[in-house]
């Protein structure tokens, strides 16, 4: 009878052993699946912040193209104020009528460009 119970004792304890096996399977399965959901989850997180950073990206090349036009705008304006100013001292001599509409035209020019400065300005920022 003591051979008996010790088949049923070792039974027992290979049944125990195969429920904790069983066990122990079925939390790694779940542990494996929760670290799948949370790498799914980093890689949806790293996929949107590549595009806003894409998006990001393009606003800043946006930004500075249109710096660009500005300042290509303001040189031009810079040439033209130069170009005014110069006819004006050539132009010294000549009557009152003339040089005033020439120094209006001078003001007018040195206008635009203050503008054109404060838009740079406030594209810059």
């Amino acid at each position: 009878d003591e051979a008996q119970e010790r088949e049923e004792e070792t039974a027992a304890a290979l049944q125990k052993m195969e429920q904790l096996r069983a066990s122990d399977k079925e939390d790694a399965k779940v542990f494996a699946k929760s670290t799948q959901d949370a790498l799914l989850a980093a890689q949806n997180n790293i996929d949107q912040l590549q595009l806003q950073l894409r998006a990001a990206v393009e606003e800043r090349d946006a930004a500075v193209a249109v710096t660009g036009s500005a300042n290509e705008e303001v040189t031009a304006l810079r040439e033209q104020v130069v170009s005014f100013k110069m006819a004006v001292d050539n132009m010294a001599g000549a009557t009152d009528a003339a040089g005033s509409k020439l120094r209006e035209e001078l003001s007018a020019a040195q206008q635009a460009l203050e503008e054109s400065r404060t838009e740079l300005e406030a594209l810059r920022r």
